[in-house]
């Protein structure tokens, strides 16, 4: 379930005290959605480097 949803079901849009888990790190819109909601903590398997190496890079933002 993404943000989105989550905001849509709970019919709330701020989430203080809740975890996100991710494959990655996530990218600058990403950061700042998570920021937004209030998503207390983030958990991700691989970082913004290891995107790089497998093509998806986006250090240029």
């Amino acid at each position: 379930m993404d943000i989105r949803e989550a905001a849509f079901r709970l019919q709330c849009v701020h989430f203080d005290g809740c975890v996100i888990y991710s494959s990655c790190e996530p990218c600058p819109l990403y950061l700042g959605a998570i920021r937004w909601a209030r998503i207390g903590k983030l958990f991700f398997a691989a970082t913004r480097e290891d995107a790089a190496a497998a093509g998806f890079d986006d250090s240029f933002i």
